[in-house]
């Protein structure tokens, strides 16, 4: 029965974080669908133990698919996705208005006026590849330990600062004397975090940590047009450069490539193993 509920993840959404530009851009979902099935599979469906009543809030639901799963888990509980995009939150609900105990809100992860009308509401809270695209993390943690029941737990998945090759390339070819110039006005939508950063947050926040930790993934795609689809569906740079100069930054994306894959040349078969960085939380809210 798990395989059959592990095929309804066949997207998922990047698009909870309010005041940013620069998006997961919807035609590129496709491309990044299996990596997310892995991600969230690893790290929360095969972890958690499901009793089957929880209610569940899900940050950054997108078109619901991650989300429409959860509900499956939990027949006699509730779950909730919210999104800040009313297009996604719309497709959600045609989608899946056939699930009774699944819903989707319009709302931004930052929003604190949801989480006060929610207070102590759910059992379980998850956000999967989103709070790294939030400016204000820290008023995002505190709506979550207002809205988690106590003994409630939180499965966080978000980019990590540090050890990402790609982004490591890419940081360095902005600086260059043939990027740099393109990049004179760009600001990043996107924050990442260490392992103590993060760390830092949740405690400020009153969460008790029960995991945290830098995870390297090894994801396997097809080809290396297969990884330029995948560096272009989240990279700021590339999205902030396309806005200016589509041709170029297709070119720089070209380069990030070619860097990438000198480092890491491509198998036999065609094949690329994207290695990707990002950090895994689980944490609770103490019962006092």
């Amino acid at each position: 029965m798990k395989k059959i509920f592990f095929l309804l993840l066949i997207l998922s959404s990047l698009n909870a974080f309010a005041g940013a530009s620069k998006r997961w851009y919807a035609d590129n979902y496709a491309e990044n669908a299996l990596l997310q099935q892995s991600w969230a599979t690893k790290f929360f469906f095969q972890d958690y133990i499901f009793q089957g009543g929880e209610s569940i809030l899900d940050i950054g639901s997108g078109v619901g698919n991650i989300t429409a799963m959860m509900a499956n888990y939990v027949p006699q509980g509730d779950v909730v996705g919210i999104d800040s995009d009313e297009a996604v939150v719309n497709t959600a609900k045609q989608d899946y208005k056939y699930i009774k105990n699944l819903s989707f809100l319009n709302k931004f992860a930052g929003d604190a006026n949801f989480y006060n009308s929610h207070k102590e509401k759910f059992d379980i809270i998850t956000s999967f590849s989103v709070l790294h695209w939030i400016s204000n993390n820290d008023k995002v943690l505190k709506g979550m330990f207002t809205a988690l029941k106590p003994n409630g737990i939180c499965y966080l998945r978000l980019a990590s600062k540090g050890g990402d090759p790609v982004q490591d390339i890419a940081d360095r070819l902005v600086k260059s004397a043939k990027w740099k110039a393109y990049f004179a006005n760009f600001k990043s939508h996107m924050k990442r975090f260490t392992v103590g950063e993060y760390a830092a947050l949740l405690e400020k926040n009153n969460f008790q940590i029960v995991s945290i930790r830098n995870v390297e993934d090894k994801n396997f795609l097809n080809n290396t047009a297969q990884l330029k689809m995948q560096i272009k569906s989240w990279l700021p740079y590339y999205h902030y450069l396309k806005s200016i100069n589509s041709l170029e930054a297709d070119k720089f994306v070209n380069e990030i490539v070619d860097v990438y894959i000198s480092k890491f040349p491509v198998n036999q078969n065609g094949s690329v193993i994207l290695y990707d960085h990002n950090l895994e939380i689980v944490a609770t809210k103490p019962a006092v």
